[in-house]
């Protein structure tokens, strides 16, 4: 059993190197307190321990076992997890195939802690959807490192999805389960473009979703909000429309969902900064 004063050894050792602050900031990125990490440990010395070390980096919230973690991620969707394996009730494997299995859910990153070595395990934990997998005792910078770094991969791909020319979101997507979403998610919009009146809440329930956790779930693969990731599929595919047929402006207005060809034009304007018709007529931007 790995006890917390095993785990603070290898702190008290780390702060009395005297590079720790300097390699430190090396690795973090500085503004991680706005960021909500859910510690799920049972152990009450390990959990008290973490919450001590690791509240100067992040927003932390503690509960003791899965079912707990479950009701606090649907209540306030966490950025990140940081979950023990071996609990009660229900144990970092279970909690964690849950998370992954939730369409609204399986973006957040988890973490799993544990004091186990056998490699089968680790294979179960990867398995289950696990993005990280640390072995106490461990080094809290490194865990702090790591934390920072999973948030920072997915805040570099939410800036390439937001980024107005840039590719396809589903093509930069890795996981599996955010990429079936969003091609799920690009094909309804596709398939209702001339539809004026489609809104979020049609869009949410189409997909099984409510609105909050449907717009979580949007804003943080894309950096968007539903109806801002709504707007550029318009755009693009007016842009599309545009470049590669003979449509009066009117009719592309229409068939990108426009009831009206000067609104149209406005939004054109203010998002690709030229007219419809002199992006048509004069020098391609690209």
């Amino acid at each position: 059993m790995v006890y917390a004063k095993d785990i603070a050894t290898t702190v008290i050792e780390e702060k009395n190197d005297g590079k720790w602050l300097e390699d430190y900031k090396e690795v973090a990125p500085p503004s991680l307190n706005n960021r909500q990490l859910l510690i799920v440990e049972d152990d009450n010395d390990v959990r008290e321990f973490l919450v001590n070390e690791l509240r100067s980096y992040f927003e932390v919230v503690d509960v003791t076992n899965g079912e707990e973690a479950w009701r606090q991620i649907q209540d306030q969707r966490p950025d990140i997890i940081l979950s023990d394996v071996a609990m009660p009730v229900m144990n970092g494997f279970e909690l964690t195939q849950r998370i992954k299995k939730d369409a609204s859910l399986s973006d957040i990153p988890v973490v799993l802690l544990t004091a186990l070595t056998d490699d089968l395990k680790r294979e179960r934990g990867f398995h289950v959807g696990a993005d990280d997998y640390i072995q106490k005792p461990f080094s809290v910078r490194t865990l702090v490192a790591r934390l920072s770094q999973l948030l920072e991969q997915r805040d570099k791909l939410r800036n390439v999805y937001s980024a107005v020319e840039a590719a396809p979101v589903v093509a930069v997507i890795k996981d599996e389960r955010d990429k079936k979403f969003l091609t799920t998610l690009d094909s309804w919009i596709y398939s209702h473009m001339t539809d004026p009146t489609l809104n979020v809440d049609e869009l949410a329930r189409s997909l099984g979703f409510g609105r909050s956790s449907f717009y979580r779930k949007v804003n943080t693969l894309t950096g968007m909000t539903p109806n801002n990731y709504i707007r550029r599929i318009r755009m693009e595919k007016s842009k599309e429309l545009l470049e590669e047929t003979n449509l009066t402006i009117s009719e592309v207005a229409y068939k990108t969902g426009f009831n009206s060809a000067f609104y149209f034009s406005k939004i054109f304007e203010d998002y690709y900064g030229m007219s419809p018709s002199h992006f048509r007529n004069g020098p391609k931007e690209k």
